[in-house]
């Protein structure tokens, strides 16, 4: 594999001038455990940062752009990934913050927004602190499909006994003084689609958002 930083300067090299090019390995750099390396924990975190700083100088456009010819200098041969499906079981907090941090390192890996990054994290973890809350156990299945446009769909699922007063809960007249139904109705904003499914065999969530890249 080659040298991140020397794969990231041949790749701004098309783009950008030395001086923007030479600011943005600087600030890049800070991200990297070992600047000779991209290692596996680096590269949500050193792609955000190489995307943040060349959207102060160039176009989101061109910035895409630039992050995409920095993954093929850095794998030559390997196409890119078109989509990832990961799936965390759901169980305790352990289980919470993986896959909240898991969600989160896909959607930048995929060239996503920061911003847009946390708020499906955010969606991950109210789907999955209910399932810990209130059921047995269960899981969430993450999809991450590459742009443009981005899109993630997220799967939750649990054996419990169901969501009682679903429709009330879902219309946000209903006041639970455990906060069930917060967390759905958060869910329901900060994604784009949003389907429900609820019985005595468990509950089934399914809901997809559309990302900029």
């Amino acid at each position: 594999m080659l040298n991140p930083l020397r794969a990231l300067e041949d790749a701004l090299s098309r783009h950008v001038s030395p001086i923007n090019a030479r600011a943005i390995i600087e600030r890049s750099r800070r991200s990297l455990t070992d600047p000779s390396r991209l290692a596996s924990e680096d590269r949500g975190r050193f792609l955000t940062s190489v995307r943040a700083t060349v959207r102060l100088f160039t176009s989101d456009e061109k910035a895409m752009a630039i992050v995409d010819d920095f993954e093929r200098r850095l794998q030559p041969g390997v196409t890119q990934v078109a989509h990832e499906v990961l799936t965390y079981r759901m169980h305790d907090e352990n289980d919470l913050r993986a896959a909240r941090a898991g969600v989160r390192d896909a959607c930048l890996a995929f060239a996503a927004r920061a911003t847009d990054a946390q708020r499906v994290a955010t969606a991950v973890s109210e789907l999955g602190r209910n399932i810990i809350a209130y059921t047995p156990g269960g899981q969430i299945e993450i999809e991450v499909r590459r742009g443009p446009p981005l899109r993630v769909r997220l799967l939750a699922t649990d054996h419990g006994g169901g969501i009682p007063h679903l429709e009330a809960v879902l219309a946000g007249s209903y006041r639970s003084k455990t906060g069930l139904g917060r967390g759905l109705l958060g869910v329901k904003r900060l994604m784009d689609q949003f389907q429900i499914q609820s019985g005595p065999e468990g509950t089934r969530i399914e809901a997809e958002v559309t990302l900029l890249c």
